[in-house]
């Protein structure tokens, strides 16, 4: 499998790295929300933001590098889906139309795949 994801891609699929490109710029929203209100205890929180914001980013990194690997090392699978196991009872759906509406939406899914 040689198709890498963008790192876009993997910032807005996976959470984690969602959250550690997230956290770095809350910090700094925070901090400089902080210095004009002029806070007192604004250097106590600059360090602590940005050690939380170095951590954070640490984690976005490690993210991406280990999506990125799994694209690089991983073998496709090519399957042929006979039949569609659907979580929910047929009583979930509120008509007979919102299950069809949802087995062709999985049908189309698994055509697409192939």
């Amino acid at each position: 499998m040689n198709e890498q994801p963008s790192i876009s891609r993997i910032v807005t699929t996976d959470y984690i790295a969602f959250v550690g490109f997230l956290v770095p710029i809350v910090s700094a929203a925070m901090l400089a929300i902080l210095v004009l209100l002029q806070s007192e205890n604004t250097t106590d929180f600059a360090w602590i933001a940005l050690i939380i914001a170095i951590a954070a980013f640490g984690v976005l990194i490690w993210r991406i590098r280990l999506i990125n690997t799994v694209f690089e090392d991983g073998i496709a699978a090519l399957i042929t889906a006979d039949r569609i196991l659907c979580p929910f009872p047929r009583s979930y759906f509120r008509s007979a139309e919102d299950w069809d509406r949802f087995i062709k939406i999985a049908d189309f899914h698994v055509k697409e795949a192939k």
